[in-house]
């Protein structure tokens, strides 16, 4: 396979509480999602992103802080996480997440949701970043 074509997957797992086999459980839901498209090109990267014990209600985050610096360095151009809401619980964070990822031109995918899971999260998030832009939130 041509490694130009490939896609490379960045794995992000979180936790609330401090439970590193719950972390565990999130990278192989997420290593098997990449494993089943490897023939599509997706390629995991060597290195994963983790939170251990952050809540997902704010942004500072040493795993998320980490990944976003390789998105913006260009080098990731999808996210997988084993559910959306590892990602962000809070509905504002988790549509600053989505507008910095789609600003670097990189995809977010579950692992164990469906992708129209995602379409309605869209359309809250472009809600709330609407209002964020008029000054409402």
């Amino acid at each position: 396979m041509n490694t130009s074509n490939r896609i490379h997957c960045a794995i992000y797992a979180r936790t609330t509480a401090a439970d590193a086999r719950r972390l565990a459980e999130q990278r192989e839901a997420a290593v098997m999602y990449i494993a089943n498209l490897s023939a599509d090109g997706l390629a995991a990267l060597s290195d994963c992103y983790d939170d251990d014990g952050h809540s997902g209600n704010t942004a500072d985050r040493i795993g998320l802080r980490r990944l976003m610096d390789d998105v913006a360095a260009e080098k990731v151009n999808r996210v997988a996480v084993e559910r959306f809401d590892r990602l962000a619980r809070s509905r504002t964070v988790f549509a600053e997440l989505l507008a910095f990822l789609r600003r670097h031109g990189v995809e977010l995918a579950s692992a164990t949701e469906p992708p129209a899971i995602l379409g309605a999260i869209l359309d809250a998030a472009q809600s709330i970043t609407q209002d964020m832009e008029g000054g409402v939130a």
